[in-house]
């Protein structure tokens, strides 16, 4: 009865798979996790707090979504078929340097009233003020999932997957850096508990592993 239940629902995520693919709907959905990438590099839009958080909980939605799908052989070709190394290669937070700081300058719609939010690795930062820091963890490991997920599925057999990945980490090694020099602090100051910069930590070190990405600069 499993067996006839797993292959029932296998036959039933291809054919939603088949269907988002034909329709170009696959694409659109994967050019949508640039939506939260527009606001924060907005310089034209007021954004409020409210309208920030709302596109970085769709962006781990859809994110999720696309890990799903990822978790097939077919469905990871799929992914990349439909571009979704570039779309994430366009993603300009992921290469940001997080030692300057990654701030977005808000709006309170009703009241007027400016602030400013930065978007850190920093656990000091998240601890001391979290209302005016948010946690670049929260866009970071859902991404690196997704890649790693990816990855695993297509199998050690596609080389020009894995170099074009390793190309995007080599594109992301400012941030790649600063993850292991964070864990690198914390761990050197005794603050060091299980929170979600382990699960980014090991997620890091698998995607290096899985490219064989050591640190380099060009491929």
């Amino acid at each position: 009865g499993d067996v006839y239940k797993r292959q029932a629902n296998s036959n039933r995520e291809n054919i939603i798979l088949d269907a988002l693919v034909n329709n170009t709907q696959l694409q659109l959905i994967i050019r949508t996790l640039k939506n939260v990438d527009r606001l924060i590099n907005s310089k034209t839009d007021s954004i409020s707090i409210d309208n920030l958080l709302y596109e970085i909980t769709a962006f781990k939605a859809i994110t999720y979504f696309l890990v799903h799908i990822a978790e097939t052989r077919n469905g990871a070709q799929c992914l990349v078929q439909n571009k979704l190394l570039q779309v994430i290669g366009d993603i300009t937070f992921l290469k940001c340097d997080l030692d300057l700081g990654l701030t977005v300058f808000t709006q309170d719609k009703l009241t007027q009233r400016s602030g400013v939010v930065e978007l850190t690795l920093d656990e000091k930062k998240l601890n001391g003020n979290p209302n005016n820091n948010l946690s670049l963890k929260e866009l970071t490991v859902p991404i690196f999932k997704l890649l790693t997920a990816v990855l695993i599925s297509a199998g050690n057999q596609n080389q020009e997957l894995i170099r074009n990945v390793k190309t995007l980490l080599i594109s992301i090694r400012k941030l790649l850096i600063c993850i292991f020099k964070y864990d690198t602090l914390e761990e050197t100051e005794g603050s060091k508990k299980d929170h979600p910069s382990d699960d980014l930590v090991r997620l890091t070190v698998l995607l290096c592993s899985l490219t064989s990405y050591y640190g380099e600069n060009i491929l």
